[in-house]
């Protein structure tokens, strides 16, 4: 129930931080604290029969009466509350969809206009294949249409940031190269909503294949690093824009690449040939001197398990091994760095955690296995399937996939209880899921949330997700 007060005074912490402040045309506002979700009613007998335009620079509102156009700005924070007239505005509402205010009203740049209506002009650009100019339309009330040619270079920056706001990842990253004007919108590739691409690279002459799954569009790059007549490289992990390499005939020479800087990192060979489960490294940055790399595997059967752990200072990898009565056998997927340690998925459903800072390695015992009895030797048993485990948005999920036929089982670690709880959506998050490397999305683009994506494609090329929604498999 909310608390409710009839004199001006607003909910502790208004103005200190973001609040939703809601009506219903009655002189009531209901003010909601996003912290907690509290609510606080104030009466307002202002906006009685009033409809909100917008909000603004604070705690200025600006309120129309429909029927009369009476339009003002009103400040609910003072006591008394401010109150600025405006001309009125007969426009119908379904004609406004943006108000902007260019200064507050408390600033000393900010005047009322003498005009004692509302002006209404367009401007709206067309441009013709092939032509260097675009056609500036200037729709005015009283002077009519007029136009003229402007050039690409000479677009208001309001429009350029409007364009870069449906540009791709790729195409924002070329947007400032264009000319010098275009170079100066505020930051394109900050504002970008981004998530896990699919690198592929197919030959040795440095060209690799980046596709996004969820624009479904295809990019080629040339990367130098890759274009060598030597052993190719296998791509065994990512993080961080970083891919985790292995060359040689046996797989034991190993690079941690950038491809977008070409920046590397060459850790000792291994011993002998590649055979981890899985790899990863601490560090957003693999160059930090801090940087510590961790790789595991295990046998079939789960007894027997090792530990490689590399750092910068060191010459060689340090080795771990261990033999277990009750099998621990390591999943086919990559580590996750999760609260400061490597944790790793066991094919039963249960971790294991590596702690770099006292270099210790435990199987933990909760939470407990989701497959208890498990015949690990049979061809056709559970701990065969699919297993994936995933940082969505600092919650660590884990992704069980027997066989295509079936929908995948999705768990989310209650970290209260140590416990696996199996959910149905993740929030509105995509999980973009490989045994190289997986990735969680808390808000993806498009209203592809609630989605899993897998690196394979369906019968037509395209890419292949499930709908946690609709409980559906999608070819795209």
């Amino acid at each position: 129930m909310a608390a409710k007060s009839d004199d001006h005074s607003l909910p502790p912490g208004f103005g200190t931080r973001p609040w939703l402040v809601q009506g219903s045309r009655g002189d009531t506002l209901t003010f909601v604290d996003v912290s907690d979700l509290s609510l606080h009613e104030t009466v307002v007998p202002e906006v009685r029969g009033k409809t909100c335009l917008g909000g603004m620079h604070g705690d200025w509102l600006l309120m129309l009466h429909e029927s009369t156009a009476d339009c003002f700005l009103l400040r609910i924070s003072t006591n008394p509350r401010t109150k600025i007239q405006l001309p009125p505005l007969h426009q119908p509402l379904n004609f406004l969809s943006t108000i902007k205010m260019l200064e507050s009203p408390d600033s000393p740049k900010c005047t009322m206009p003498a005009h004692r209506r509302w002006k209404k002009r367009a401007t709206f650009y067309t441009a013709a294949p092939l032509s260097k100019d675009i056609l500036l339309n200037d729709l005015d009330e009283h002077d009519g249409l007029g136009n003229s040619l402007c050039l690409w270079e000479h677009l208001p920056v309001d429009l350029l940031e409007l364009i870069v706001s449906n540009l791709s990842l790729v195409d924002r990253i070329r947007f400032p190269t264009v000319c010098m004007a275009w170079s100066k919108v505020s930051n394109p590739i900050e504002q970008a909503k981004v998530w896990p691409w699919l690198m592929h690279i197919s030959k040795q002459d440095g060209m690799c294949r980046l596709f996004d799954p969820l624009r479904g569009e295809v990019y080629n790059m040339q990367v130098s690093i890759f274009d060598t007549n030597e052993d190719r490289h296998i791509f065994r992990s990512s993080k961080d824009g970083w891919v985790f390499t292995s060359a040689g005939i046996y797989g034991h020479d190993i690079f941690i690449i950038n491809p977008f800087t070409e920046d590397i990192v060459e850790p000792p060979m291994f011993e002998r040939r590649y055979h981890y489960n899985g790899v990863s490294f601490s560090s957003p940055n693999p160059m930090c001197p801090n940087c510590y790399f961790f790789g595991i595997n295990s046998s079939l059967s789960g007894k027997f398990l090792n530990i490689h752990t590399w750092r910068h200072e060191e010459t060689e990898w340090i080795e771990q091994r261990f033999e277990y009565d009750v099998p621990f056998p390591v999943g086919y997927n990559n580590p996750v760095m999760f609260c400061g340690k490597f944790y790793c998925l066991g094919r039963k459903g249960n971790l294991g955690a590596f702690d770099p800072t006292s270099n210790t390695w435990e199987i933990l015992d909760k939470p407990e296995p989701i497959h208890v009895e498990m015949d690990l030797l049979e061809n056709d048993h559970r701990g065969r399937e699919f297993c994936y485990l995933v940082d969505l948005e600092g919650e660590l999920i884990s992704v069980l996939l027997h066989n295509a036929s079936e929908a995948p089982r999705v768990f989310k670690l209650d970290l209260t209880k140590m416990s696996w709880v199996e959910v149905e959506d993740i929030g509105g998050g995509a999980l973009f899921l490989d045994h190289r490397t997986s990735h969680g999305v808390g808000s993806p683009d498009g209203g592809h949330g609630n989605r899993i994506y897998f690196p394979r494609y369906s019968v037509d090329r395209k890419p292949v997700s499930y709908d946690m929604d609709n409980k559906i498999l999608w070819s795209h």
